[in-house]
């Protein structure tokens, strides 16, 4: 575990543990409350929307969850 999101952010970029981190050659992180967030939603993988903006959520999921 980190102590910073700096670490947890610099571990994550450079993790290859599992096949997603081979596939993508980004990570699609947070965009949100990073200092005291209240609720935290973790997607499976990111699609090739949320590749290609390089932002979570912003494919069919994110469309769901944001237009409610």
């Amino acid at each position: 575990m980190q102590e910073t999101y700096a670490a947890f952010n610099a571990s994550k970029l450079a993790c290859r543990a599992c096949p997603v981190g081979l596939e993508y050659n980004r990570v699609i992180e947070s965009d949100g409350n990073i200092v005291d967030p209240v609720v935290m939603v973790i997607g499976e993988a990111p699609g090739k929307d949320e590749v290609i903006a390089g932002r979570p959520f912003v494919g069919k999921s994110g469309r769901l969850l944001r237009d409610r």
